[in-house]
C-alpha cells in the first residue's frame, strides 16, 4: 500500500535539484539559444603588414656603373664602352645628377673615343601615392676624336621629363621623353626607358633604352642605392 505524500514543515532540510537540470532549464530559457551549437569562435584580425602590399621607397641617391652601346649613323662599328651615373638629394624634391659616358669605336677604319660628361638639376613630386612625375634640366659636354661623324666637340643642354613607379617591393620602372639641343649637332627629341631590380635591399641590376632619330643605345648596368 502506497504511503501519501507527507507535508514539508519549516525544519525539513531543503530539497536538492540536480545541477544538471538547472542548466538545461536555463539553457532552454535563454532566447536563441541552442546548447547543441557550440560557441563561437573568436578570430583575430589579420596584421596590417599583411593586408596591404609592400612597395619600393624610390631612391634618388645611387652611384651605378653600366655597359653601354650605341648604334648610330657613320660608324663601321658601333660605338660601346660605360658610363657611370650619379644622383644625389638635395632637400625633399631637388636632387643633384650627373654622368660621364666613355665609348669607343670604329669610323673611316680608325678607331674613335668619344666621352660625354653631363651635369644638371632635377625635381620629382608625387603625382599619386606610387608614381613620381621626374623633370630635369643638364649641361652636355661631348668630346671625340676628328674621325669621329659629326662635330669633334659639341655642348649643349637636355631637357627631360618622365614618370617613375615601383613595381613590388623590389623593381621600379621609369619612361619619358627629352629634348636635347647641341651647338653644332642641332637639336632632337627623344624618349628613354629605365628600369631595375633590387635583388638586394639597395643594390641591384639596371637596364635603360634611350632613342632618338638616327641614335639608339641600351645600357645594363649594376645600382648602389642608399
Amino acid at each position: 500500500m502506497a504511503r501519501p505524500p507527507q507535508a514539508r514543515t519549516a525544519g525539513d532540510p531543503p530539497m536538492l535539484i540536480p545541477s544538471t537540470f538547472v542548466l538545461s532549464t536555463l539553457a532552454l530559457a535563454t532566447p536563441g539559444a541552442d546548447p547543441a551549437e557550440p560557441a563561437p569562435a573568436l578570430v583575430a584580425p589579420a596584421p596590417a603588414a599583411l593586408q596591404t602590399e609592400s612597395y619600393l621607397v624610390l631612391p634618388y641617391a645611387y652611384l651605378e656603373a653600366r655597359y653601354v652601346r650605341r648604334n648610330t649613323d657613320g660608324f663601321g662599328e658601333d660605338p660601346e664602352g660605360f658610363d657611370v651615373r650619379f644622383s644625389r638629394p638635395m632637400g625633399e624634391t631637388w636632387f643633384l645628377h650627373a654622368s660621364l659616358q666613355m665609348l669607343e669605336g670604329e669610323a673611316a677604319n680608325s678607331d674613335v673615343d668619344v666621352e660625354t660628361f653631363e651635369i644638371g638639376l632635377g625635381l620629382h613630386t608625387a603625382i599619386s601615392p606610387r608614381v613620381d612625375m621626374v623633370l630635369s634640366a643638364s649641361w652636355i659636354e661631348l668630346d671625340a676624336d676628328r674621325a669621329a661623324p659629326g662635330p669633334s666637340n659639341d655642348d649643349g643642354y637636355r631637357l627631360r621629363g618622365g614618370l617613375r613607379t615601383p613595381l613590388g617591393a623590389r623593381a621600379e620602372v621609369g619612361a619619358g621623353l627629352f629634348y636635347l639641343d647641341l651647338e653644332e649637332s642641332g637639336d632632337e627629341v627623344g624618349f628613354y626607358v629605365d628600369s631595375a631590380f633590387y635583388f638586394q635591399s639597395r643594390m641591384g641590376f639596371t637596364i635603360s633604352y634611350e632613342a632618338m632619330e638616327d641614335v639608339e643605345s641600351i645600357g645594363i648596368g649594376i645600382r648602389l642605392a642608399q
